[in-house]
């Protein structure tokens, strides 16, 4: 909306005497920083607040996102490929809180794991039950310990550390079998350390690991499990005014759920709680049901999920949209490059057909790019490149093919980024993959160039007989474009192998791939090379083919 609309002061919850005996108060009067040069502003609807934000930092409150993510990181932690299969006994501390509950639910619901709750309080114990805990502890009540050995035998077979506490990670290791996993979510301070020795963990084969925010194919498939009902997040909603009652829940652990905090009303007027709408597999409402959820408190929460399935739903067309156009430019780029291999010669103007063919095809590939720059500019730059890339490396091929047919010479980078218009990123990665695959169309175009000049290797000699001297001059040779391709490929083949790639996986596994198929390549033009100058001299002198028979064919 521009730099006009917004405001000079906001609304904030401000620490004035940090400390054990910190007060909050809730102030109408801070500051708006106004952004910068590579930043953004944000204006918060809701948040999650979290405790371990305040004991780790008493001089600022912050306000965290909701983190739903991060439960559902921990669950996948203790997937089957990562050792706990569907029926193992997993012991989550902290399961009636933000994460813990929400971890609860994808253990027992989705991995189909045995989940033994271990929190504290009759309210922690209901929502610990009610996401499907099969066992709830109180860890100030009972040896958790021994009440675990007792339930499994021989003790869980991975626990995760929800909370922050001390107590919670000293228990950790207590909790879990031989060749168990321990997963840390839980941020503590500093200070506190997992008590057991390398010699306890390696003699018991243990396995720690650690996690932090998920990534966003686990966030869109975590959203999908709570607008389908597999997921039902507890949530209580606090407006902003009630942010320093809020703090002290935290802090005396009184918390059922997650605590979301309101910054903006309007999310709890009718008007927006009526995007929680039942749509069929279409998109389409269902029946009118919008009255009856505006009504209820789940209003608002379903309001907020929907308007993340809206996000979603655009991210996915969008997607579908650029994946098609790039399927397009890989068809026009094939057209392109089939009529090229009807070229017979190399570093001269192409035939006035053929160019005139492929330039409308070079404008309608440049359309299909224009049409997606809105898309694909700026953070959507990487988001989408990976459906971008198909078709780009395939474009590069067609181009730089066209160009080493004109000049004879490797288009640059700088080159192939005029060639497309402004927006549309060209990676050292696609550049590099779309010139391996131009070896593969130079290696067809050197065997037909080879295949079809053989004759001229050994010219036709008359009957009548010749001196030594003519038949010295009819040695087997190469044509200067046979020549200058077999040599143009051998010496692309020295500069790739000797190339330095870092060492990123996708990269590093494609470069490897089509650095073998381009040594092949080239190994084959050598082969023909090879038919024609060393074969094609051990022929006697004045060999000709039985034109009056079947004319038997020499494959190179």
């Amino acid at each position: 909306k521009g730099m006009s609309h917004i405001p000079t002061r906001q609304k904030g919850a401000v620490v004035e005497t940090p400390g054990e005996e910190f007060q909050v108060h809730v102030r109408d009067d801070l500051p708006v920083s106004q952004p910068g040069h590579g930043e953004i502003l944000v204006k918060m609807a809701c948040s999650g607040l979290w405790y371990v934000l305040f004991r780790l930092d008493m001089a600022h409150i912050q306000i965290a996102t909701v983190t739903m993510c991060w439960a559902y990181h921990g669950g996948r932690s203790v997937s089957p490929r990562q050792g706990a299969l569907s029926g193992d006994w997993i012991a989550i501390s902290g399961s009636g809180g933000g994460l813990g509950h929400i971890g609860v639910q994808i253990a027992a619901r989705v991995k189909k794991l045995r989940v033994i709750a271990i929190d504290t309080g009759a309210d922690k114990e209901k929502i610990s039950l009610e996401s499907s805990a099969e066992v709830f502890l109180d860890y100030r009540k009972e040896d958790v310990t021994a009440r675990v050995l007792e339930l499994t035998q021989e003790g869980a077979h991975a626990t995760i550390v929800v909370p922050g506490s001390k107590q919670a990670f000293e228990t950790a290791p207590s909790l879990v079998r031989n060749m168990g996993i321990i997963v840390c979510v839980g941020l503590p301070r500093n200070d506190i350390q997992l008590p057991i020795s390398a010699t306890v963990c390696a003699a018991r084969g243990l396995s720690i690991k650690g996690c932090s925010v998920g990534n966003e194919d686990q966030m869109n498939r975590l959203l999908q499990l709570a607008l389908q009902g597999t997921i039902t997040p507890a949530i209580e909603v606090y407006d902003f005014a009630e942010t320093p009652k809020l703090i002290g829940k935290l802090t005396r652990d009184e918390v059922r759920g997650r605590a979301v905090n309101f910054l903006l009303l309007l999310l709890l007027s009718r008007s927006h709680a009526s995007m929680g709408t039942k749509r069929s597999w279409q998109g389409q409402p269902v029946g009118n049901e919008q009255g009856d959820m505006a009504s209820t408190p789940a209003g608002p929460i379903m309001a907020i999920f929907e308007s993340f399935r809206n996000e979603l739903d655009e991210h996915h067309d969008r997607r579908e949209r650029i994946v098609k156009v790039s399927r397009d430019i890989t068809a026009l780029s094939k057209k392109i490059i089939f009529a090229l291999q009807r070229v017979r010669s190399i570093h001269e103007p192409l035939p006035p057909k053929i160019a005139s063919e492929n330039q409308g095809r070079f404008d309608q590939i440049n359309d299909l790019f224009t049409s997606i720059v809105p898309e694909v500019t700026h953070i959507n730059a990487w988001r989408y490149q990976r459906q971008v890339s198909a078709g780009l490396q395939e474009f590069i091929e067609a181009l730089s093919f066209d160009h080493y047919l004109r000049t004879q010479k490797l288009i640059t980078h700088a080159e192939t980024i005029a060639h497309l218009p402004p927006g549309i990123m060209v990676t050292e990665d696609d550049y590099l993959m779309g010139l391996f695959d131009l070896t593969g169309e130079m290696m067809r175009f050197a065997v037909v160039a080879l295949s079809s000049s053989n004759a001229n290797a050994n010219p036709t000699q008359s009957t009548k007989s010749q001196s030594t001297e003519d038949d010295a001059s009819s040695t087997a040779h190469l044509s200067t474009t046979q020549a200058g391709i077999v040599l143009d490929l051998r010496a692309f083949r020295t500069e790739c192998e000797a190339l330095s790639i870092p060492r990123r996986v996708q990269i590093m596994r494609d470069f490897h791939k089509k650095l073998e198929v381009m040594q092949n390549s080239v190994e084959k033009v050598e082969r023909a090379a090879y038919g024609i100058l060393v074969r094609g001299s051990e022929r006697p002198t004045g060999w000709t083919p039985d034109l009056s028979g079947p004319v038997e064919m020499e494959i190179h």
